[in-house]
């Protein structure tokens, strides 16, 4: 055991919670470091001490007493504070425990100043921590070269919540470009800027270290600045896949790594799993946050042997009095004859690399007070530029059509308005221009010429000309300035369609115009040509900007020559082109539109699009373009409105009707008229009804009718009633606005067929009964809706139509072997995705190793696995080679439910809404159901509803309610997979949900086979399994209605009953504060990675045992890869580094080891059985 240091008191101990102890310091290297484990002697016995901090202490913050009382040892303080020393170095502790004997004690005593503080034993910690030397690895401690091996039924069998994931595995090309400080950078750039000025850590194979800069990430479909935590390396893969788009866009990148794709609506897809034609996610805008820019010409060129501060004599003087070194010293300093740095001082002008090494000396700012510089003896420029409009046309004029000739620049153009804003701009700049020749000015200014060659990229030949990087990190109005002038220049506006061409000849440049454009929101394409010139064949980039409201957003930019403005105003009178940003075909819309029985032809009348486009595209014929999109989307929020205005207009006309019914009314109407002895036909006279009908109905000879309203009219003061014409014509309105047809009403009326048609068309059998069953018939319809969902679809499908995406198509895909030695990857904060050469890429995490470690185990102790994949993200088991016998995958096409299974309380868990009344009523009907067939689908249980003798309204309602169900297409006849495929010892069972784009889908699928499985376990039918449930604060979410929380009672009733019967949970997520209560607390073991949410931090806190004041404190400062273990899967809070991709969970009760082996030994007794049998 090593010594590392002596415990010493201090104003806050020691005490029973924490001490402190002075480190040994016998050399360069520090021996211990924060979250290391420490122990040392006590009066109890082994103290197991963790450190929580480091930090600088003066020798005399001792206390008189604690000075005292170790003196009285008869020992100096000298041999704990040597008095060469002033400041030591000292470590914070908290006492974990007391070890003796193998058992481990509550801390009653405070350890002794002047006990001696050793690094802690391995192997006592290691069972001091509570680790299994058969669990699973899941990776290293901090600090400690221990492998932390958790046993299995202590973290799975009561429940494990893996609380945040953090990044690896997935990477880019190093020459993937990344917008970066506003600007596009390779990846591999900024991973060396960071790697080599920042600590590098490492996890397994992989390296990373923290950068905290700003990038593009995407939220709800829209492009926004997110923040990159850190980035990442690893070793290059065997193969890469590279990916080429339509619109000219490319990336190369691992296999495994997920990108935003479209398959009936948007889902990330590994890229190995892409196709040619598949759809890829681009950005369709990038809205950056950038300031005026201005460039100091002497910090860019401060390694310049010919380049020279002019004019900084007194900044000379002053460097050398604050160095307080002669003028001999400072020439020695930086390599210089003392005679040139004389001469230099006398004049003040001095070599901008020699300036360089003086600021060094004195780490004094020198660059930042230089008003001039020159290059040898060119004649000076203004050190300090501002990139304003006119500076940005002078770089786009010189990018376009100038020649560098290294001592001077020439500008050719024909255009007399361009050649005279040249020319002003030359004068602006500080040097009047020549003009050589008709078209062409020259500038005789070495200085300049040198500066545009080295600052701002501008060289002789345009395949050597870049756009510089200071306009791509200046605002808009900056680069409209620029982007007009090159397009001036070389710009082709198309007469005959609405195009703009630009052609490059440096492949680089197309991707920073395209860059530049995206700014604007303008898409544009670029094509790769091969022509051939004398000098041999060359590639060209041709980039497009095509499309009429691509051209819209492009006047923003505008041009300056006269022609080519006629040109583009031209093309603006032109009918839109859809082909350009259109949005592939969404089943979601189509489903709406049901739901709100609104048909094609009236969607395409209120949106000025005809019935067949709209058909083709329901039809996954064609897409629609955003424009059209967002009409649709206002329209189905107008159709919302018009219904909730409905629903208002009916609780309206209910108080149209008579307050009072037949019978009373008819009674006040017989007292009136025998007291005023009033006759029949004068009664008559004053109602429109025959004297015959009046008496037939006074005197009872009758049936009464809505007659006696009109007869209490005309006998009764006051007495008001609006006419059955206007009521009848009220619900006739709101009918038509639900377009709802006569049919359909009369079902939800229950009156007889025909009858809404007969007093709607034809004004027959309108009585206040009938028109009264029509309003309840509306109430009903509207009801049914549920019209708290169908808005949630429509935000979807808004967010959607107003996205900044571009759904670009896969032109050509391939695998690759890499050319260099490392792939990258950034870690986002709060967001998995970040923009990489102008394409939506992923991020990285490391969820899936605990499986992997399950699998692996060379026992046949291994639980059954089934995860609940929302994204696709596990399906990677099944196609690699270790793993592929052990995994089955199910997708949207092998995932059917029987209908036939499904009981009435399973049927309430689907459908939250059912009443106990309606359930009570369709318990029977199923149970018939299932007497009389093995099989059947949802239309048979529905027709069975509709021919059961149940009361009309509860047979409407649930007819209704089971149509919504059945409109899922989940159910079949039969179930698929079975639960017994699904559950099977040492097999992993991935559900990838990424198919299902409606979360109620994958809740419900969630539900079904989560009841089934546990059912089945209890029954002892199958073995003891683990359930991981990704994104589970989707699946159990804690403030969502019942409705919009399908799945939560099943998941919730296996964290509360689970553990008894061997059925496990792992419930994954990123919002802890979004996941049930109620399920998190029953999670025995939290596995926490990179949580930094305030509101998540404190809701880990309320919501779970054991989880103390201290561990929350850890939670902001964990670094990537790293993960806080707390629970009872370990007898300590402990920090891991977890190796790449990992998951976990805890236990209580019975062994889940020994729950397997009895499932094993059942099965072998039931196979003997059986062979004796036969």
């Amino acid at each position: 055991m090593k010594e590392i240091g002596t415990v010493i008191s201090t104003l806050q101990g020691p005490n029973s919670s924490e001490f402190s102890f002075v480190i040994n310091e016998d050399s360069q290297k520090i021996p211990v470091r924060k979250n290391e484990y420490v122990q040392l002697k006590t009066e109890q016995g082994l103290m197991i001490a963790r450190v929580a901090e480091i930090y600088r202490m003066n020798r005399y913050y001792m206390r008189a007493e604690s000075v005292r009382e170790y003196e009285r040892s008869g020992r100096d303080l000298s041999e704990m504070f040597p008095a060469d020393k002033w400041e030591f170095l000292v470590a914070s502790a908290i006492p974990l425990g007391i070890f003796e004997d193998g058992k481990q004690l509550r801390v009653s005593f405070p350890p002794s100043p002047g006990e001696k503080v050793y690094r802690a034993d391995e192997k006592i910690l290691f069972e001091f921590l509570g680790l299994d030397e058969k669990g699973l690895a899941i990776g290293k401690m901090e600090a400690h070269d221990l492998e932390v091996k958790l046993n299995l039924t202590k973290l799975f069998q009561k429940h494990l919540a893996i609380l945040a994931i953090s990044g690896a595995g997935k990477c880019l090309n190093p020459n993937s470009n990344i917008i970066f400080k506003n600007e596009l950078q390779p990846i591999e750039k900024i991973a060396k800027e960071f790697f080599t000025k920042n600590e590098v850590e490492s996890d397994g194979d992989i390296e990373y270290c923290k950068v905290n800069e700003k990038t593009l990430t995407t939220k709800d479909f829209k492009i926004e600045e997110g923040t990159i935590k850190a980035i990442t390396r690893r070793k290059s893969p065997e193969k890469m896949i590279r990916i080429k788009t339509w619109s000219g866009k490319e990336i190369e990148l691992t296999p495994e790594h997920p990108l935003l794709t479209w398959k009936d609506g948007p889902v990330w897809e590994e890229a190995k799993k892409l196709k040619k034609n598949s759809y890829i996610a681009v950005p369709s805008k990038l809205s950056l946050k950038c300031r005026l820019q201005e460039v100091n010409l002497a910090k860019e060129l401060k390694e310049e042997k010919e380049f020279y501060a002019v004019g900084i004599k007194a900044q000379l003087y002053k460097l050398k009095e604050k160095s307080g070194l002669s003028w001999k010293m400072l020439a020695k300093k930086i390599d210089t004859p003392y005679a040139t740095l004389l001469d230099w001082k006398n004049t003040g002008k001095v070599p901008l690399y020699k300036l360089n090494m003086l600021e060094k000396i004195e780490n004094d700012k020198i660059f930042d007070k230089i008003e001039k510089i020159s290059h040898r003896s060119s004649p000076p420029i203004k050190n300090k530029i501002k990139i304003d409009k006119d500076f940005a046309r002078f770089l786009g004029y010189l990018f376009a059509e100038g020649y560098n000739g290294k001592s001077y620049l020439t500008f050719t153009n024909s255009q007399k308005i361009i050649l005279d804003d040249f020319y002003k701009l030359c004068i602006k700049v500080g040097k009047r221009p020549v003009k050589i020749k008709k078209g062409e000015y020259r500038i005789f200014w070495k200085t300049l010429s040198q500066v545009m060659y080295k600052v701002f990229g501008i060289k002789s030949s345009a395949r050597k000309k870049i756009i510089p990087n200071i306009i791509l990190k200046s605002p808009n109005s900056i680069i409209s300035h620029f982007l007009r002038s090159i397009f001036d220049c070389d710009g082709h506006c198309n007469n005959s369609k609405p195009e703009i061409e630009f052609v490059f000849s440096n492949k680089e440049n197309s991707k920073r115009l395209d860059f530049l454009l995206l700014r604007f929101g303008i898409i544009s394409k670029v094509k790769e040509r091969k022509i051939k010139t004398k000098s041999g064949e060359k590639r060209y980039w041709y980039l497009y900007v095509r499309g009429v409201e691509n051209l819209k957003k492009y006047a923003k930019i505008g041009f300056s020559i006269p022609y080519k403005k006629e040109r583009l105003l031209k093309h603006f009178s032109l009918s839109a082109n859809t082909n350009v940003d259109v949005i592939p075909p969404i089943p979601l819309l189509k489903n709406v539109l049901k739901e709100l029985n609104m048909s094609y032809s009236e969607l395409g009348r209120r949106a000025s699009v005809s019935q067949a486009h709209i058909s083709n595209y329901l039809s996954k014929k064609c897409g629609v373009s955003k424009k059209v999109m967002k009409k649709i989307t206002n329209i189905l929020k107008k159709r919302i409105e018009e219904i909730q205005l409905a629903k208002e207009r009916i609780d309206k006309i209910k108080n149209m009707f008579p307050q009072m019914n037949l019978k009373d009314t008819l009674e006040i109407v017989r007292r009136i008229q025998n007291e005023s002895g009033i006759f029949y036909k004068d009664i008559a006279q004053n109602c429109n009804i025959s004297p015959t009908t009046v008496g037939r109905m006074l005197s009872g000879r009758t049936s009464v009718t809505d007659n006696v309203y009109e007869i209490a009219r005309a006998l009764v003061n006051n007495f008001k009633i609006f006419s059955k014409e206007e009521i009848r014509e009220e619900i006739n309105e709101i009918r038509k606005t639900l377009f709802l047809g006569c049919k359909k009403l009369d079902m939800l009326s229950e009156l007889y067929l025909g009858c809404s048609a007969e007093m709607f068309n034809r004004n027959k059998d309108v009585t206040f009964s009938n028109l009264r069953k029509c309003l309840t018939g509306l109430e009903k319809f509207i009801e049914s809706l549920n019209l708290g969902e169908i808005v949630k679809k429509i935000e979807f499908l808004d967010k959607i139509a107003n996205c900044d995406i571009f759904w670009d198509r896969i032109k050509n895909i391939e695998k690759v072997k890499p050319k260099f030695q490392y792939v990258y990857d950034l870690v986002i904060e709060n967001s998995h995705n970040f923009v990489a050469n102008n394409i939506i890429v992923h991020n990285s995490h490391l969820a899936a190793c605990l499986i992997e470690e399950i699998l692996d185990r060379q026992d046949n102790i291994k639980p059954a696995i089934i995860v609940f994949d929302p994204h696709g993200e596990y399906i990677g088991f099944g196609d690699d080679v270790n793993y592929a016998t052990k995994t089955k995958v199910y997708g949207k096409d092998k995932i059917s439910i029987a209908a036939s299974k499904i009981s009435a309380s399973l049927m309430n868990e689907l459908i939250p809404q059912i009443s106990s009344v309606q359930r009570r009523e369709l318990s029977p009907i199923i149970k018939k159901l299932q007497d009389e067939k093995k099989a059947y689908d949802f239309e048979e249980l529905i027709q069975a509803v509709e021919n059961s003798e149940i009361n009309p309204k509860t047979k409407a309602a649930l007819a209704s309610w089971l149509s919504d169900l059945a409109s899922t297409e989940l159910f079949g006849k039969v179930d698929s997979p079975s639960i017994e495929e699904v559950a099977k010892i040492g097999q992993l069972s991935v559900f990838d949900l990424s198919d299902f784009i409606h979360l109620k889908e994958r809740q419900i699928i969630l539900t079904y086979f989560a009841r089934k499985l546990f059912d089945a376990r209890r029954q002892g039918k199958i073995p003891p399994f683990i359930i991981f449930v990704e994104e589970s604060h989707q699946f159990c979410p804690q403030e969502e209605e019942a409705a919009s929380a399908i799945s939560r009672n099943i998941i919730e009733q296996i964290a509360r009953e689970g553990r008894k019967f061997g059925a496990c949970l792992v419930l994954i997520t990123q919002r802890p504060i979004r996941l049930a209560t109620t399920a998190l607390s029953q999670c025995n073991t939290h596995i926490i990675m990179r949580i930094n949410n305030p509101y998540d931090i404190k809701h880990i806190g309320e919501s779970s045992e054991g989880v103390t004041k201290d561990v929350l404190d850890m939670l902001p400062g964990l670094k990537v890869g790293e993960a806080l273990i707390t629970g009872e899967a370990v007898n300590y809070p402990l920090l891991v580094k977890i190796r790449e991709r990992k998951s976990k969970k805890s236990e209580k009760g019975r062994k889940l080891e020994d729950e397997i082996a009895k499932f094993l030994e059942d099965e072998s007794k039931k196979n003997e059985d059986l062979k004796a049998f036969r």
